[in-house]
């Protein structure tokens, strides 16, 4: 794979894991991004004034070495994080199971008799195989079936008992029982979680970041609207835009189901484990109002099943030039799976009316539906052995897929970003 072609390694894909991996192999390679603008989903718009993301992207950043490089691409403020749970007409700080001080006594009681049982039965309890088990477990029946039932059924789209806990270990720790009880009688706890502080661009919106990826790229490397469309693994060639290239190697970034749909004839075997992959499509509302929003936090936690969103997201409150002066810009996370309709942003409006995020619908200066078709990978039973058999196989192909979606996991973008670097690393030169 190291210098036994004079073609181009190919990246499919210029989100940050592509655009990572661009930065590292330079003339060596060629990025092409079947969009108009590089970032995936970490992109940008402006609508009449206001600057949306695709859903919150807050950068948060552990590896020193990328933390450098990226601070050097533009202006960062850092930022706390500040996020609430809404439920029962309450809103508290989140995490929700160490924040649950005034609540009503009857929630109260329920949260800590769950959590008694949970703890004195722990040493009896079967096995813990799926995620609605680890919830139980550590959380006990009160606090999962006021909160993080509810919550995650709204965010994943699918039951906590059809999912397997491998994704927990970082991205949803166990709280000790300490904690919570410490939140339970209005201790005053530290913040809690992977992202308690993040960083995000002083002007603009976190499109900044790709956009400045992209820019340091050598000229001609990254092809916009390059749609790849079929790849023949066996002559090592890909089609973009009708015509066919040729490829030392790939690194391929785009969703799982999306690169195996492009393959030419691969084994029946695999189109049979790709069928097996799942995932969940979020719509979401890119929302302007004529005034600053009633709420100081970034975001907000909403899991009653009454309301039609699971989060909605503020920006301007994290930066305030993400808005007009005068108005706010939010994101609102839908927990339907269908198309919103009409009536579903009515509904939306009067959720967030509701919450007291605005005071009244007429401060809604727009509330324009968006679409995520791979939002979250979904781990099943089927997950772990199907991603490992299909990644295999593209390996041995010379495929080297990728990133979030290339290698269906949930990561963050400092994980995206590591994973380009890491592609990368298989097509330079060996440093002595």
């Amino acid at each position: 794979m190291k210098g036994r072609s004079s073609a181009p390694v190919v990246v499919i894909g210029a989100g940050l894991t592509g655009l990572s991996a661009a930065r590292h192999l330079g003339r060596r390679c060629v990025v092409f991004e079947a969009e108009d603008a590089p970032g995936g989903l970490a992109r940008s718009h402006r609508i009449d004034g206001y600057t949306f993301d695709r859903t919150g992207h807050w950068l948060h950043l552990k590896d020193k070495r990328i933390r450098r490089s990226l601070l050097r691409l533009t202006d960062w403020m850092e930022v706390e994080r500040v996020s609430k749970a809404f439920t029962y007409d309450h809103q508290t700080e989140y995490p929700f199971q160490v924040h649950l001080h005034g609540h009503r006594p009857d929630i109260l009681l329920d949260c800590l008799v769950g959590l008694w049982k949970a703890h004195d039965q722990r040493r009896s309890r079967r096995s813990i195989h799926t995620f609605e088990d680890f919830i139980y477990e550590h959380f006990g029946e009160g606090i999962a079936r006021h909160f993080l039932l509810p919550y995650n059924e709204k965010l994943w789209g699918v039951p906590a008992k059809h999912m397997t806990t491998d994704w927990c270990q970082r991205f949803f720790p166990a709280t000790p029982v300490e904690q919570i009880l410490a939140g339970i009688v209005g201790a005053k706890l530290p913040q809690m979680g992977y992202n308690v502080a993040f960083l995000y661009p002083k002007n603009g919106g976190i499109g900044l970041l790709a956009q400045a990826m992209a820019d340091r790229l050598p000229k001609g490397v990254l092809s916009l609207s390059s749609p790849v469309e079929r790849i023949d693994y066996k002559k090592k060639q890909l089609m973009v835009n009708g015509q066919w290239t040729a490829y030392s190697g790939i690194i391929s970034t785009i969703p799982l189901p999306e690169l195996i749909a492009r393959l030419e004839n691969p084994p029946k075997r695999v189109l049979q484990a790709v069928e097996k992959l799942t995932w969940t499509q979020v719509h979401y509302l890119d929302v302007a109002t004529k005034r600053p929003v009633r709420q100081s936090y970034h975001w907000v936690y909403v899991p009653e099943r009454k309301y039609p969103f699971y989060r909605a997201g503020v920006y301007s409150n994290v930066a305030p030039h993400m808005a007009p002066k005068g108005g706010s810009s939010l994101y609102v996370e839908l927990s339907s799976r269908a198309t919103p309709s009409a009536a579903t942003i009515k509904d939306v409006v009067a959720g967030m009316k509701a919450i007291g995020l605005i005071s009244s619908a007429r401060d809604v200066l727009f509330a324009k539906p968006q679409s995520i078709e791979y939002a979250y990978v979904i781990y099943d039973q089927n997950h772990q052995t199907t991603r490992r058999f299909l990644l295999s196989f593209l390996a041995s192909k010379g495929i080297h897929s990728t990133g979030r979606y290339g290698s269906w996991e949930y990561n963050s973008m400092e994980d995206s970003i590591l994973a380009g670097r890491n592609a990368a690393a298989s097509y330079l030169p060996n440093k002595q």
